[in-house]
């Protein structure tokens, strides 16, 4: 016998099928009727577990998941996040109402667990800027490479001494913060 994680919008059912094909025939006449998010075979060795850490900022909350953890867990559905979750360089802040169960399906459904000990935060000071976008999850800032501010002006990344900077048609130069380019950078130019 198999298991499966068959998600449903928020309901979750676990189901056993005595084979793969039994277990697709299944998700193929569950998912024609109702809004079928994912399934997945469980698996008594997860793939890989993932850290997580949650922030609470008094007024809302927030799964800060490392973003090559990120990446690996939603593998080509990163289009499935809002835009009220927000990202850096090295992290994506996912909001507590869609898109960390969004995430979290995704995990269970793709063979990933999230940690069962998450550590937990109260920080009123945390201020997400609700920037995500899935174009930019990847972004890895190279020489010549044409930016947007997020006052709609155009500049060209130069990468000098390990420092990103961004120049501005004009000949202004600003240096960009590894940690958060995203604090001024809206997206790059196509």
């Amino acid at each position: 016998m198999i298991k499966f994680v068959i998600w449903n919008g928020y309901q979750r059912t676990v189901k056993e099928f005595a084979s793969h094909d039994e277990a697709l025939t299944y998700v193929q006449n569950y998912s024609d009727h109702s809004e079928y998010v994912g399934f997945g075979c469980l698996s008594d060795k997860p793939k890989k577990i993932i850290k997580v850490n949650l922030i609470d900022t008094g007024g809302h909350g927030y799964m800060s998941v490392s973003k090559k953890d990120f990446t690996l867990v939603m593998g080509g559905k990163e289009d499935q996040i809002t835009g009220f979750s927000g990202m850096n360089c090295t992290r994506v802040y996912l909001e507590e109402d869609q898109d960390a169960s969004t995430f979290l399906r995704q995990a269970e459904c793709s063979g990933f667990q999230v940690n069962d000990n998450v550590e937990s935060s109260y920080n009123p000071s945390f201020s997400c800027r609700h920037n995500y976008d899935a174009e930019m999850v990847y972004c890895n800032f190279k020489d010549g490479d044409v930016v947007i501010f997020y006052n709609d002006d155009e500049a060209t990344i130069q990468n000098l001494n390990g420092k990103i900077y961004a120049k501005t048609k004009s000949g202004d130069r600003y240096k960009i913060p590894k940690t958060n380019p995203f604090k001024y950078i809206k997206g790059y130019k196509k």
